[in-house]
């Protein structure tokens, strides 16, 4: 799926108190730590 990074279980998660749609849930398709976009949590100085 995304960037090859996390690949579908086939599973939800279960609905809250609230309802809702049930969340499908994904695992990593790798052990390895990998950074596949460096700049989403890093801000330009200034």
């Amino acid at each position: 799926e995304r960037r090859h990074v996390i690949t579908r279980t086939g599973t939800t998660a279960r609905s809250g108190r609230s309802g809702g749609r049930p969340a499908a849930l994904y695992r990593f398709a790798d052990a390895r730590y990998r950074v596949t976009d460096e700049f989403a949590a890093l801000r330009p100085p200034g």
